[in-house]
């Protein structure tokens, strides 16, 4: 176990926190975690731009640290909590929906409604417009991690739909009888997880550099930036990724149960000091202040 492994206790000593009003310990507390790779991106890019540069004016950037999570016992991320509060219009549409009703007392029927349900719903479906396409963060988060809408349950939906029709049974039965899906689905939902133990060296399996981002977009697909050799500068009709480079990896390959989790070059580095000399930004200028909630 490394000296300073990743602490759930962190989130009480955090300087720059990313949560919202109103949000404690009892939701924050946890070394958090994704599947979804773009999210544990965009975590890392704004780490880095809270935090700034290093000392003696050494670059800093995002760090995407892949991990795994076997064994350990997984808990719904905050952002589940802010996804479930609008479930009563999802709900609402299930109890509307004739063929759930005529299947609500067959197991194999009713997952097949809600089959037909979920693809009805996703053909009226339209994407939200970006609020803010001048803010880099807020751009590639709505259009590339998910916007929070109580339609994003209906990924794991569907999943329990064709895996297990029983639970599914179970879980519609409630849904419509206590107004509430579970929320490890809305975290399966958004694909975040916070976990109660120490993460130490013995579970990374590998550590990226995040290439720095301007936080602020151009109106204009042929912009060309006179200074190429800085961060990227993104068009507000294309908001892309910036490439990651693999700083270290343990060589083992990736495991059934990893994870990614974005932080920056300093908070990597007092988590895992056994390699700490190969953790840094390999560009020689650093993350740009301003991306993410302010």
């Amino acid at each position: 176990m490394a000296r300073n492994p990743l602490d759930p206790d962190a989130w009480l000593r955090e300087e720059h926190r990313f949560d919202m009003p109103g949000e404690g310990a009892d939701i924050r507390l946890g070394v958090h975690a994704t599947t979804n790779f773009n999210a544990a991106l965009a975590y890392a890019v704004h780490k880095a731009s809270q935090q700034g540069d290093l000392p003696g004016g050494e670059p800093n950037c995002g760090i995407i640290l892949v991990l795994d999570m076997f064994g350990l016992e997984r808990l719904p991320e905050a952002d589940a909590v802010i996804a479930l509060k609008h479930q009563d219009v999802v709900i609402g549409e299930i109890e509307k929906d004739r063929g759930i009703a005529r299947e609500m007392d067959s197991v194999h029927g009713l997952a097949e409604a809600v089959l037909d349900f979920i693809e009805m719903q996703r053909d009226f479906l339209e994407p939200e417009e970006v609020i803010d396409r001048e803010d880099w963060f807020e751009a590639f988060w709505r259009e590339h991690v998910f916007d929070l809408s109580p339609w994003i349950i209906l990924n794991p939906l569907e999943r329990i739909a064709e895996d297990d029709p029983e639970r599914l049974f179970s879980i519609i039965r409630s849904a419509i009888e206590n107004r509430e899906f579970p929320i490890d689905m809305w975290a399966e939902a958004i694909e975040q997880w916070r976990f109660m133990e120490p993460v130490g060296f013995d579970r990374l399996v590998s550590v990226h550099a995040v290439h720095p981002v301007e936080p602020d977009m151009v109106d204009d697909p042929y912009y060309e930036d006179e200074d190429e050799e800085g961060p990227i500068v993104f068009d507000m009709m294309d908001v892309g990724a910036p490439y990651v480079k693999l700083l270290w990896s343990s060589g083992e390959g990736m495991p059934v149960n990893a994870m990614y989790h974005g932080t920056d070059v300093y908070r990597a580095r007092k988590a895992f000091p056994e390699i700490e000399e190969l953790i840094d930004c390999p560009w020689d200028f650093g993350q740009p202040e301003g991306v993410g909630p302010q």
